[in-house]
């Protein structure tokens, strides 16, 4: 669907057309949280102000939805929000760098003879057939950049369990705009069980990252032009954030492992890839 910008063959309530009087107005706004188990959420409220899209709404023939937006990750997603507030839980790594959101109020129902006591007196003595699906409002866009309160490691890293993997061992591809990691079935027990016990985690859980920021950092190092830059100018940043460290100066397994502890004991696992666009 088109964004406040089309024009249509009847009166819509929008912010930037004037096809209503200035008393009748429909604004929405949004905010956008990740939760500890990095599940994104959208907490959104919507505001309608004409009493003949209002009824229309209460006669089940229009439905106001919310339209969220993700041109990096594809996401395209039309939620329906029968109440003026709500909450919309998205997918694990649907969101990334920006996403747009904005709300519409739908026809649910051929409206005929549509002429609300609310438009312009340019439309005076004039009626239209609105057909199901055809916006009656649509509101303010808003655009959220995502940045360093909605990203963490988790949105790098993809673990795959592998039967395939051999007992006991695990590998990472950094040819993707995301480290994949795949690990054999005992290592992801392993690592689910030893992040749960703050005693364990040195012994699984973070000796894990810890290898995967040591092979990355190697990596970057040494062949650059052939990894992904999504991942890598994050921990890029990360590095360079760190008192007394620089990531050119990075040349050997002991740089790559001192660096990886400060970065996992300084930020966690959570924050190590954080990446601010």
């Amino acid at each position: 669907m088109q964004r406040n910008n089309r024009t249509f063959f009847h009166p819509v309530l929008s912010e930037v057309g004037n096809d209503f009087l200035d008393s009748s107005s429909f604004t929405f706004d949004c905010d956008l949280n990740i939760n500890a188990q990095n599940e994104p959420s959208l907490s959104y409220q919507w505001n309608l102000h004409d009493d003949e899209i209002s009824d229309l709404i209460d006669l089940g023939e229009a439905q106001a939805f919310v339209d969220i937006r993700c041109s990096a990750t594809l996401l395209r997603k039309l939620v329906i929000a029968p109440e003026s507030k709500g909450t919309v839980i998205l997918d694990e790594g649907s969101v990334w760098q920006s996403v747009s959101v904005s709300a519409y109020i739908l026809a649910t129902a051929n409206i005929r003879k549509y002429n609300p006591q609310s438009i312009n007196q340019d439309y005076e003595g004039h009626s239209f057939d609105v057909n199901i699906g055809a916006p009656l409002a649509i509101s303010n866009s808003i655009k959220i950049e995502l940045d360093f309160d909605h990203r963490n490691f988790r949105n790098f890293l993809f673990i795959a369990v592998s039967e395939q993997e051999p007992k006991g061992t695990y590998r990472f591809d950094f040819s993707q705009d995301k480290i994949i990691a795949t690990v054999s079935p005992d290592i992801s027990q392993v690592i689910e069980i030893t992040k749960a016990n703050e005693n364990l985690r040195p012994f699984g859980y973070m000796s894990f990252y810890k290898d995967c920021l040591v092979a990355a950092l190697e990596i970057i190092t040494t062949e650059q032009s052939e990894i992904s830059q999504r991942w890598s100018s994050a921990l890029k940043d990360r590095v360079d954030e760190l008192q007394n460290e620089e990531m050119d100066r990075l040349k050997s397994f002991e740089d790559y492992n001192r660096v990886a502890l400060k970065l996992l004991r300084d930020l966690g696992v959570k924050e190590v890839l954080q990446k601010n666009d």
